[in-house]
């Protein structure tokens, strides 16, 4: 899920690092993602999290410096990539992904191993808000068959 794009690689002097840049507002998971993509399997200590939203973006590459992490000169390289959001069956808890993409001329699509369904350890999740939980319900219930969602 995005590795490549979030580790960073260093030298004596110098740092890399990606770093999101929007091209998109958020948009419902297009059905065929949420059909088409892998599903991973929960342990015992996990928890299912479904995608719901994308918006598609570059990640820039950059030379940061070490100690501060601030970013110096012009992007090196970019790569597209799609974030999507995750969120529980309840919509009460969610992550965000990355994902690499390709651009195609019916739109931005993620690689073949885009996951639409997530196995996560509840506390790497963050709150969602009462608005967007609502949100997130109507999506889960149009994209999941998972029987109690509104």
């Amino acid at each position: 899920m995005g590795s490549a794009y979030r580790s960073s690689s260093r030298n004596a002097s110098q740092e890399r690092t990606w770093r999101w840049k929007d091209e998109s507002d958020p948009e419902p998971l297009p059905p065929s993602w949420a059909d088409g993509g892998r599903r991973e399997s929960p342990t015992s200590e996990q928890v299912p999290v479904y995608a719901v939203q994308v918006r598609t973006g570059l990640l820039l590459e950059w030379k940061v410096k070490p100690a501060s992490r601030k970013v110096t000169g012009a992007p090196l390289r970019e790569r597209p990539a799609i974030r999507a959001v995750y969120v529980t069956e309840d919509a009460t808890q969610a992550i965000v992904g990355e994902w690499d993409a390709t651009e195609k001329s019916s739109g931005w699509v993620p690689d073949e191993d885009f996951a639409s369904v997530l196995a996560k350890r509840p506390e790497k999740l963050d709150p969602v808000g009462p608005t967007d939980q609502q949100v997130f319900q109507r999506l889960l219930a149009d994209l999941y068959d998972l029987g109690h969602c509104a």
